[in-house]
């Protein structure tokens, strides 16, 4: 999930140190929609649809981000589209004291500083399919596959329209702007502005 100026939620639970996507562990019989419902009513007091999944993580046993104690061979993890909070969804979070001491919204370089590697790698791959309309597959936190443009990048927010970067959805090839184009910008007045000089 993220809010309205695209940073992503994260909350902090009473149980770790390190903070994570909203989430769980599935109940027997449980498919990821189901776990969404239940996990985001339970730690977030929301009702919400799940989206589409936006990144699955082959996390195997004996991965150095994951407890060695822990009662089964491996897990898969979902992240599934909780999409952008409004100011009422926010106002209406309602988190539960005994499981989780909070939570904030944070631009993805400063959620996944917070993060163990392998949650953060998680979260970036699925902010980013997000943002490419993808789906991320990943094997201990790395694409199994070709790395995807946004990952190959390292990109964090949503290109702005006529950027030239090589993984921009709307890269076009321009040609550079000449010397005269320049300085027809550098002279340009606004209205008000006395003589010739720019202001």
């Amino acid at each position: 999930m993220t809010d309205e100026l695209g940073r992503v939620l994260l909350v902090k639970p009473t149980y770790r140190r390190q903070w994570l996507l909203p989430g769980g562990g599935a109940e027997p019989g449980e498919g990821p929609g189901q776990v969404f419902r239940r996990e985001v009513h339970e730690e977030l007091g929301l009702l919400r649809t799940p989206g589409e999944v936006l990144a699955v993580n082959w996390v195997a046993p004996g991965h150095p981000d994951v407890a060695a104690n822990l009662p089964f061979p491996g897990e898969v993890r979902y992240v599934l589209d909780g999409g952008t909070l409004t100011e009422q969804d926010i106002e209406a979070l309602r988190l539960p004291a005994d499981e989780l001491h909070g939570y904030e919204f944070l631009d993805s370089r400063a959620a996944a500083e917070r993060m163990i590697p392998v949650d953060a790698q998680l979260m970036l791959a699925a902010l980013r399919a997000r943002l490419s309309g993808t789906t991320a597959h990943l094997d201990g936190g790395r694409h199994v596959g070709a790395v995807p443009p946004l990952d190959l990048h390292e990109v964090h927010t949503r290109p702005r329209n006529g950027r030239d970067w090589p993984w921009h959805p709307d890269r076009v090839s321009r040609p550079a702007p000449s010397p005269s184009g320049l300085g027809l910008a550098l002279r340009a007045r606004r209205p008000g502005c006395p003589g010739d000089r720019p202001c």
